[in-house]
C-alpha cells in the first residue's frame, strides 16, 4: 500500500483489495435483493450461499488489507524507531563531548582561579611586608626627625654659648686691652 501526500494532510489511496472487497459486498447486496423479489426457494438458498461465499471472499480480502497496513504501519514505526535512536546517539554523543568539553573548560578555570588566589596570597604577603616595613621606615623617620630636632637645638645651644663666649671675649679683650698696654 503506498501512501500519497495532499496539500490537506497524508491520504492512504484505496487498495485494489479493499475495492474488490466493497464490488463483492454490493453484489451480495444486489444478488440478494434480487432472490428476495424473484422468491423462489431454490434461489433464495443459492442466494444465502453466494452471500455467505462472497461475504467470506470479502472478509479475507479486508483481513489481508488490514494486515498489510498494520505490517506497513509496523514497518513505518520501526523505521521512525530507528531514526530516532539514531538521532538519539548522536545527540548522546554530542552531550557527552559537550559535557567533557565543558568539563575541561571548568578545571582550566578552576586552575586559573587557583594560581590567581596563589598570586593575590603572594601580592597580600608582600602587601604586608611593605606595609611593616613602611611603618619601620615611618617609626626610623621619626627617630631620626627627634634626633635632628635635638642635633639642631644641641647646634643652637652651641652657637649661643659660642656667641655668649665671643662677646665675653670681647667684653674681656676689651676690658683687659688698657692692662695690655701698660705690660706692654
Amino acid at each position: 500500500m503506498k501512501a500519497s501526500t495532499e496539500p490537506g494532510g497524508r491520504r492512504s489511496r484505496r487498495s485494489s483489495r479493499t475495492v474488490a472487497a466493497v464490488a463483492l459486498i454490493a453484489l451480495t447486496f444486489v444478488l440478494g435483493l434480487l432472490t428476495i423479489v424473484v422468491g423462489s426457494v431454490p434461489l433464495l438458498v443459492l442466494g444465502v450461499v453466494q452471500a455467505v461465499l462472497l461475504g467470506t471472499v470479502a472478509a479475507r480480502l479486508l483481513a489481508d488489507e488490514t494486515a498489510a497496513v498494520r505490517r506497513d504501519w509496523a514497518q513505518d514505526r520501526a523505521a521512525s524507531a530507528h531514526v530516532r535512536r539514531r538521532d538519539a546517539q548522536r545527540t548522546a554523543r554530542e552531550q557527552t563531548a559537550f559535557a567533557e568539553t565543558m568539563a575541561a573548560r571548568v578545571k582550566e578555570r578552576q586552575g586559573e582561579v587557583h594560581r590567581l588566589a596563589r598570586e593575590l596570597d603572594d601580592a597580600t604577603d608582600k602587601l604586608m611586608g611593605s606595609e611593616t616595613a613602611l611603618a619601620s621606615a615611618h617609626r626610623e623617620i621619626r627617630h631620626l626627625t627627634e634626633a635632628l630636632a635635638e642635633s639642631q637645638a644641641a647646634e643652637i645651644q652651641a652657637r649661643t654659648e659660642l656667641l655668649a663666649a665671643r662677646e665675653a671675649a670681647q667684653v674681656t679683650d676689651a676690658l683687659d686691652a688698657p692692662y695690655d698696654r701698660r705690660w706692654a
